[in-house]
């Protein structure tokens, strides 16, 4: 409600643990933007402008649909040397577009609001559901507005560390009214965006130009430096393989158990670390950890993308490769925002949607010792570990599958020798 003051209602000491919860309400956007990306476009172009440029700040007034226009944006304005398909979205690069995200949100309303503390900043956002237009509304009844909209978009771009963010402001001040009303038909219309209505923004958008407009060829690396960045995209395709292999393993268990077939529209998240209850510490782990915890989103085999949206699934699975020697828990999350916690993903900062029912690693034991008062990490402690490997917003190894375009011919063999 415009004008109600909600400081007393968190304390300033859980400062933390309010960035975290707004974290959580963003990460979750991001899964409903990925959800109305039309698979083939988000695994073949748009996987890129989504991680690099989809802000959930821009020209439209909700969230969601500005992590969909700025990511078409991009990657039609700054379009690639190439293009290459996914099947997994990196989990540390989109956990770093949402914590930019958050980053500029905060930007945008200090600089508008220039006497509004990042606590009540996080307090109007975590009420709006980090909607920005409803928290402007909901600030101006205590706080007055002392800048451009236009300063604030250029400020939060800065903040969100935008990889053009002259180009995002300019957009986000100048994006053509009526194609925002049809986007918000269309969103409201289908459950995932048709292909063709994408394709058709995209062309859209084209008509604006930008200086530079495609993104720069990498400088010639030193020897040492190729290496990393060879070892980390083998990493990925390899990790991408690996998990893509369980995901489909699990999903021909659960139709034979359910009787329902899913097709996979993309990996969304991935901790390929899981230990064994009790043993979360690295010392305990030194010979590999036994599970992973995955969600990913899947469509009913056969259905219609115009009517039914994807589905969010959790996976624990082993990591031994001999699949029946453990068995595995997979599951629909029926509605994500009712998730149920777990101590080993949010120990190590890592962003999965688990349910809210049944049992799986770091629920059944560490995570119920821990609210119990029987283990050293408390909540707030637990909050901490995970925020310091959270809120990580430089470069991270996934960025290396998109460094240097001009070697893809050498990368799909290496993906085919892979697979």
């Amino acid at each position: 409600m415009k004008g109600t003051d909600c400081s007393n209602k968190f304390p300033l000491e859980f400062v933390q643990t309010l960035r975290y919860l707004l974290l959580e309400k963003i990460h979750l956007l991001y899964l409903k933007a990925i959800e109305r990306l039309p698979r083939d476009a988000l695994r073949r172009r748009h996987h890129r402008g989504l991680l690099h440029a989809g802000h959930c700040f821009g020209p439209a007034d909700n969230p969601v649909s500005n992590i969909i226009l700025n990511t078409i944006w991009y990657d039609t304005a700054f379009p690639p040397l190439a293009e290459f398909e996914v099947d997994m979205i990196s989990t540390e690069s989109l956990m770093r577009i949402e914590c930019r995200s958050l980053n500029g949100l905060l930007a945008f309303l200090s600089n508008l609001f220039p006497a509004l503390s990042e606590h009540e900043a996080m307090l109007h956002l975590l009420h709006c559901n980090a909607s920005l237009p409803d928290a402007i509304f909901s600030a101006m009844g205590n706080q007055k507005i002392s800048s451009s909209r236009e300063a604030a978009y250029q400020a939060a771009a800065k903040a969100a560390q935008h990889p053009q963010p002259d180009a995002q402001a300019d957009f986000s001040m100048s994006t053509d009214s009526c194609m925002l009303q049809d986007l918000e038909m269309l969103l409201r219309d289908y459950p995932t965006l048709p292909a063709r209505h994408v394709e058709l923004i995209s062309k859209f958008m084209s008509r604006t130009s930008y200086p530079g407009k495609s993104v720069p060829s990498v400088p010639k690396l030193t020897q040492h430096a190729s290496k990393i960045v060879s070892h980390n995209k083998h990493n990925f395709w390899a990790t991408q393989y690996y998990i893509r292999r369980k995901v489909e393993a699990a999903l021909n268990k659960y139709a034979k158990e359910k009787g329902i077939e899913y097709d996979l529209h993309i990996i969304c998240g991935v901790n390929l670390e899981v230990p064994e209850n009790g043993k979360h510490y690295y010392i305990l782990n030194e010979e590999g950890y036994p599970y992973s915890h995955v969600n990913f989103l899947a469509r009913p085999k056969g259905s219609c993308p115009d009517d039914i949206a994807p589905k969010l699934f959790f996976l624990e699975c082993s990591n031994d490769e001999k699949e029946d020697k453990l068995p595995s828990l997979c599951t629909v999350l029926v509605s994500p925002s009712d998730s149920g916690r777990c101590f080993h993903c949010e120990y190590e900062g890592i962003k999965i949607v688990h349910p809210d029912f049944g049992t799986y690693r770091g629920r059944e034991t560490d995570f119920e010792e821990m609210a119990c008062g029987k283990r050293k990490v408390d909540n707030e402690l637990l909050i901490g570990f995970g925020k310091m490997r959270m809120e990580f917003v430089g470069i991270v190894s996934d960025d290396c599958v998109y460094s240097d375009p001009a070697t893809e011919r050498r990368e799909r063999r290496e993906r085919r020798r892979i697979s």
